[in-house]
């Protein structure tokens, strides 16, 4: 599987990139990145990003969840496979609050929070969570700090506490993480 890539852009939240069509009736098979459980019910509209930076809204008829991060979606606008096959590989959007209250427990809920350092020795803030890459095997923080682009990878060593009422993500880092990009 290839990396995800997701960044927060003008209050639209990434929830997934269509991968593929289903059937012929134009139903989009997207990878997303919602987190466990995403509330789908009484979804009405998605954002695709047809063009950079132009979102376009489109009515949802039917979203149904298949395996933990794939779904099936049938818009109300795309009737055929040839349709579909032209949006394949685009990014779909929600506005941020509706992406807050949908996808409770996706990492990218992080994106926009502030990066505190759990350690006396380091700076005590690093930055603002501008990306979140999803690999296969964990996930990772990007940041810029002091002009230098820093990645940080998320799991329970690293993670130490999130603050949602402070838009804060406490992390402890690696030894030496910061001396490798600095």
């Amino acid at each position: 599987m290839a990396r995800l890539v997701t960044g927060y852009v003008e209050n639209y939240y990434p929830v997934g990139k269509i991968v593929g069509v289903r059937g012929i009736k134009g139903e989009m098979v997207i990878q997303h990145t919602m987190g466990e459980d995403p509330m789908l019910d009484g979804w009405e509209v998605v954002f695709i990003e047809e063009h950079k930076q132009s979102f376009i809204p489109h009515f949802i008829l039917s979203a149904q969840l298949v395996q933990p991060d794939e779904l099936w979606l049938q818009l109300d606008d795309i009737h055929t496979r040839e349709q579909a096959l032209l949006l394949v590989h685009k990014q779909v959007y929600l506005p941020e609050e509706e992406f807050r209250t949908r996808a409770p427990h996706s990492p990218l809920q992080l994106l926009g929070y502030e990066i505190r350092i759990d350690d006396p020795s380091q700076p005590e803030r690093l930055g603002l969570v501008e990306e979140i890459i999803e690999t296969p095997t964990q996930l990772i923080v990007k940041t810029h700090y002091q002009q230098k682009e820093i990645l940080i990878p998320l799991h329970a060593q690293t993670w130490v506490a999130t603050d949602a009422r402070k838009k804060h993500l406490y992390l402890r880092l690696p030894d030496g993480l910061l001396d490798v990009y600095l």
